[in-house]
């Protein structure tokens, strides 16, 4: 039995980090395997029980679905590599290959030296004997510290982006004249039927649209925010 929960956990691991992978690193399956699919359910899960709420505060409601969902894929990684060292580890912990104190050999006392672990705490209260589950904590720990960087690098990235539509948004309604009539945002460059610093202008609103798209299809989280 101790051997299924070993492949279990193992299995779960080895999911967490390509799904972070997939969704920090890699270009064109961005979040394909765990990622977009919980940004999908819990976008519905939303809109299903705003929906019941008046127009007002609906809409405020749902423009935290897209914050709420930055901290549930980060937390939903950690919580991943939590679980499955966990599973790894509780076997061990049941035969006696740690020294556990007064934490006894539960599954809830794998799972804490697990998270203990994973963010680098390490107390002193639950250790193991053997080399081999030393050398597991220490990979646990590598591939936590990863994870966080990783996580980081990409939130930072992620807000760019969310940046870059606020401010192409905002230059958008400038030219427009505060309008949302796109004949009012060419106008001003019309001079007695001629074009006057046309080509500029549409040659920066491809610019700006083309860093957009980019940035859309790099980071699927936008479309929530």
């Amino acid at each position: 039995m101790g051997a299924v929960w070993t492949v279990v956990g193992v299995a779960i691991v080895a999911v967490a980090i390509a799904d972070v992978f997939l969704t920090t690193l890699h270009d064109e399956n961005r979040g394909r395997l765990l990622a977009v699919p919980s940004y999908r359910a819990l976008w519905r899960a939303a809109q299903w029980v705003t929906a019941p709420l008046p127009h007002r505060s609906r809409a405020k409601a749902r423009s935290a679905v897209g914050p709420a969902m930055v901290v549930a894929t980060v937390g939903g990684w950690l919580g991943l590599q939590v679980l499955g060292f966990g599973l790894i580890f509780y076997p061990a912990i049941g035969h006696h290959h740690f020294d556990t104190g007064q934490a006894g050999n539960s599954i809830g006392t794998a799972l804490y030296f697990s998270a203990a672990t994973l963010t680098s705490l390490s107390f002193s209260d639950v250790q193991p004997k053997a080399l081999t589950y030393h050398a597991v904590a220490a990979s646990e720990t590598l591939v936590g510290l990863a994870t966080l960087t990783v996580a980081i690098t990409y939130l930072l990235d992620l807000y760019r982006v969310l940046q870059n539509q606020g401010v192409t948004s905002s230059l958008l309604l400038h030219y427009a004249g505060g309008d949302n009539d796109p004949v009012a945002l060419l106008r001003p460059h019309f001079t007695r039927g001629r074009a006057d610093d046309l080509g500029t202008l549409v040659r920066e609103l491809d610019r700006d649209m083309t860093q957009l798209r980019e940035g859309m299809r790099r980071y699927p989280l936008v479309w929530y925010f």
